[in-house]
């Protein structure tokens, strides 16, 4: 039996393979999503008079992100843009470790926090609330919000409630969309 014309590929009509994006770029962008998440889930919390973020606050800013991302019509542009500044970061982290590298010579080793610890300190300070300590999550109801975060607020709010709804469009989004889930 030489003719195969009956068989098929298992591909429709209309496949449109989504083209992959480089590995590293990939890394940037969730860091880049991870961190703006972040932020925003702190803005929230600190805009409800809460004294710390909560899980929820962490999922509902990740939603916030996904829907930034995907109506963001400059998002290769903006990546791009990261990806430089990046750099232009590490250059200067680099010229920054070895010079601490060259201090930390001179000094006594086994004293002083470690850096994984002064990280911490710098990022966070005495902002740490025990986890039993930290209020419930709670929204702010938009009349008494502050007139220019209104805007923030209901893209924030918004972002959760059009979630069950949402349908990624490629495998970047799919990838996120299933993360995000994973988390509640």
């Amino acid at each position: 039996m030489s003719d195969y014309s009956f068989m098929q590929s298992g591909l429709a009509g209309d496949y449109n393979p989504q083209p992959s994006i480089p590995y590293e770029d990939l890394i940037i962008l969730l860091g880049v999503f991870t961190k703006n998440s972040m932020v925003n889930a702190a803005r929230h919390a600190k805009l409800c008079g809460r004294n710390g973020v909560t899980k929820e606050d962490v999922q509902t800013a990740l939603k916030y992100e996904v829907f930034d991302f995907t109506s963001n019509p400059d998002t290769l542009a903006e990546l791009q843009r990261i990806k430089e500044e990046i750099g232009r970061e590490m250059e200067e982290d680099e010229a920054e470790e070895e010079d601490e590298a060259e201090e930390e010579e001179d000094e006594a080793e086994g004293e002083g926090p470690s850096m994984a610890e002064e990280f911490l300190d710098e990022l966070v300070g005495d902002k740490v609330v025990p986890d039993e300590e930290i209020q419930e999550y709670s929204e702010i109801d938009l009349e008494s919000a502050p007139t220019d975060e209104r805007k923030f607020l209901e893209k924030f709010y918004n972002s959760k409630k059009n979630w069950a709804t949402f349908v990624p469009k490629d495998n970047i989004e799919r990838a996120i969309y299933s993360a995000i889930n994973a988390t509640m």
